[in-house]
């Protein structure tokens, strides 16, 4: 089976998050690793075991203060648990 999912992305600062330049790393349970991520001005990368990070791809356009994004993507895995979710 397969689990669609989601982070949100919110800039709860007072400066504008910039559109290159960050990463937000995260742990994912064993085979619950994104496969596809749905939302275009992302990307989530492997870097090493069950820990990955979100990155801006070209079409970031940087986050405003106070706006969000919300991040969908696919994993190949049930998620059925929520100690499996990021």
């Amino acid at each position: 089976g397969e689990s669609r999912a989601a982070f949100t992305l919110t800039n709860g600062g007072s400066e504008r998050l910039e559109s290159s330049g960050w990463a937000i790393y995260f742990n994912v349970a064993a085979g619950g690793r994104p496969v596809e991520v749905l939302t275009r001005g992302v990307r989530i990368e492997a870097v090493a075991g069950d820990l990955s990070r979100l990155v801006p791809d070209e079409y970031f356009r940087g986050l405003e203060p106070h706006d969000s994004l919300r991040v969908e993507y696919r994993t190949l895995r049930l998620l059925n648990n929520i100690a499996m979710a990021p």
